[in-house]
């Protein structure tokens, strides 16, 4: 069976971001995306500090927020959704919070924790309900009662075997996260030739859950990079 044709430009978001700071160095380094954690976590933050991270003129079009739901906040007052660039959700995909954030177009990421083949059929059931353009299909490690930032990785041979099936124009965006560093991010891009890879705490200080390290993200930029020059085809996130 031939390979899934390997993404142009793969696109890296810095996920786990908790302030400013870092969410600017993040982008100045060369990330395409940070990622905001509204849900539970070590690097869970508040809705309006996220927004107010969204905002910034140099982050726009660039954050991802981690949501379980539609903010009752938003009900009354909702935000700009331009400053975001989408929304990873914790939730069914037939959830009605999806159904908002897909009228207020936003790109939906979808996690899906890795833990057998059996995970990677629940894909399957809710592809030809959902738009390829729209959705990406986050593949992550599976831990017991955490939702990602594990540092664990997943079985990668068992995702290549799954996306191997897909090619042409009717091929999902696949995303890939889990357990990612600069060490092995080529790697994984290797045999899954992902649309976009996922880091946190690969490139946190240790021990400092949050708080990223610029020497660690520019080296996974770089790692990535370098596979995207090399790489021949077409990516569409």
């Amino acid at each position: 069976m031939s390979a899934r044709p390997r993404p142009r430009s793969i696109k890296i978001k810095i996920c786990g971001i908790t302030n400013i700071d870092d969410a600017l160095m993040a982008i100045d380094l060369g990330a395409d995306y940070i990622g905001l954690n509204l849900v539970a976590g070590r690097r869970k933050i508040s809705l309006g500090d996220a927004m107010q991270i969204a905002r910034h003129v140099t982050l726009n079009g660039r954050a991802v927020l981690l949501l379980d739901h539609w903010p009752q906040e938003w009900d009354a007052a909702p935000p700009s959704m331009d400053v975001l660039f989408g929304v990873q959700f914790y939730g069914p995909v037939d959830h009605p919070s999806v159904m908002q954030f897909r009228r207020q177009r936003l790109k939906l990421l979808f996690p899906l924790r890795v833990e057998n083949a059996d995970s990677l059929v629940a894909i399957d059931r809710h592809m030809i309900h959902m738009p390829a353009d729209d959705v990406i299909w986050l593949l992550d490690a599976h831990a017991p009662g955490q939702l990602g930032g594990t540092g664990q990785t997943f079985n990668w041979s068992l995702a290549q075997r799954w996306v191997e099936r897909f090619a042409g124009s009717n091929q999902p965006l696949i995303g890939v996260a889990g357990g990612l560093t600069p060490h092995n991010v080529a790697d994984a891009i290797g045999q899954i030739s992902p649309d976009l890879v996922d880091v946190s705490s690969g490139v946190e200080e240790p021990g400092r859950p949050g708080i990223k390290n610029p020497g660690l993200i520019e080296a996974f930029i770089k790692a990535v990079r370098g596979v995207n020059q090399a790489a021949s085809g077409g990516g569409k996130v």
